[in-house]
């Protein structure tokens, strides 16, 4: 019996070798390790069999997870870029998102904050600034005008939001990058 499981073992391992070594990983950390003391420490069949399947089980839980965070994360990095093609739709929000992308904005707030360590306003607001502050330094757009091309409907929210973010209005900001 203990052959039948080392072989057992072996044959997974060598079937297994092609996989990403996250999974690699999870498989000696979880089956391999286990399995190998309970083959030099059982008593019974019963003990060593349900350290066998109770370590594939494991296995199988986490590769699920690491394949539902992997699901997830791609999912993430599309709604990042989605956000950057559409910074300037005044009408950007987690609940436009959300329909879009078929999850609950609860559940899109929670995963985009997991992913990328700032929420989605913040997000938002910076990729939003970032353009500004390049159309104040590259163009002669009016503020109203830039306002409106990233996704601020009225001068005044744009102001107020440019200011907290450089410090400056963005007069001020155009007229220093002008000296």
């Amino acid at each position: 019996m203990i052959n039948l499981f080392h072989y057992m073992s072996f044959t997974f391992t060598r079937e297994l070798s092609e996989f990403p070594p996250e999974y690699m990983e999870i498989w000696k950390m979880e089956a391999i390790t286990p399995i190998t003391h309970a083959l030099g420490t059982f008593e019974t069949l019963h003990e060593l069999r349900y350290t066998f399947f109770g370590s594939l089980k494991r296995v199988s839980d986490k590769w699920n997870l690491l394949r539902e965070h992997r699901s997830q994360r791609s999912l993430m990095h599309r709604v990042r870029e989605h956000i950057e093609q559409q910074y300037g739709n005044g009408n950007l929000s987690l609940q436009l998102l959300s329909e879009e992308f078929g999850i609950s904005k609860n559940y899109l707030s929670r995963l985009f904050k997991d992913e990328f360590g700032e929420n989605f306003i913040d997000y938002v607001a910076d990729v939003r600034m970032q353009h500004a502050r390049r159309l104040l330094e590259e163009t002669s757009l009016s503020i109203q005008e830039i306002a409106a091309q990233v996704g601020y409907e009225h001068y005044f929210t744009f102001n107020r939001a440019f200011k907290k973010t450089t410090g400056f209005p963005p007069s001020d900001f155009r007229k220093k990058q002008e000296m």
